[in-house]
């Protein structure tokens, strides 16, 4: 079988996908990573008795504010080093995204 029959055979049934069916992969498997890891954590390690008092204190919500900071740096840098490699330009500017 030749290179160009091969290709007709496997485009003849494909269906239609939606132009942003990776990105809704991508964020479901990101949520359930995010529920897995906290009930895993909570199973693993255990929740404060006294979280409702810690709340209210300033050093919980700056670690929190810095944890956050920290991943979305790293999801960031994450979808740069994606587009780079896959040569997508981040800004458009007319040329549909690609080199």
């Amino acid at each position: 079988m030749d290179t160009e029959a091969l290709i007709r055979e496997l485009a003849q049934d494909v269906q239609p996908v939606s132009p942003n069916a990776v990105g809704k992969r991508v964020a479901a498997g990101l949520l359930a990573g995010a529920v897995a890891t906290v009930a895993l954590i909570g199973w693993w390690l255990g929740f404060r008795p006294d979280f409702d008092l810690a709340m209210r204190g300033y050093s919980f919500w700056i670690k929190w504010i810095y944890s956050g900071t920290l991943a979305a740096c790293a999801v960031a840098a994450t979808l740069v080093a994606i587009a780079l490699a896959l040569r997508i330009r981040v800004v458009p500017d007319g040329s549909g995204g690609r080199e």
